[in-house]
C-alpha cells in the first residue's frame, strides 16, 4: 500500500511538472505578477520549480534517496500549501 501511494504522489508531482512546463509563459508571469523578483528571476525560479517538482516525482516514483526525497516532499507540500493558503486569505 506505501509503494501505491508512493506512485501516486510522485505521478501528481510529474503531472503538475508537465503542466507547467507546457505553459511556462503563464506560470512565468504568474510568479513574476507577486512582485517579489525581477522578470528574470522569475523566470529562473519557474524553472527551478518545474524541475524540482520533476525529480521529486520521479525520484519519489522510482525509490530513489528514499528519506531525502521524502523530506524534499514533505516541505514542497507544506510550502506549497502555505503559499496557497496565504493567497486564499
Amino acid at each position: 500500500m506505501k509503494k501505491v501511494i508512493r506512485i501516486i504522489v510522485g505521478g501528481v508531482f510529474i503531472l503538475s511538472a508537465v503542466s507547467k512546463l507546457f505553459s511556462m509563459e503563464s506560470f512565468e508571469l504568474y510568479i513574476f505578477s507577486f512582485g517579489f523578483t525581477g522578470f528574470d528571476m522569475s523566470s529562473l525560479l519557474a524553472r527551478f520549480i518545474v524541475i524540482s517538482e520533476f525529480l521529486i516525482g520521479t525520484f519519489l516514483s522510482i525509490g530513489l534517496f528514499n528519506k531525502v526525497v521524502r523530506l524534499l516532499t514533505a516541505s514542497v507540500l507544506a510550502a506549497f500549501t502555505s503559499f496557497l493558503a496565504w493567497r486564499a486569505f
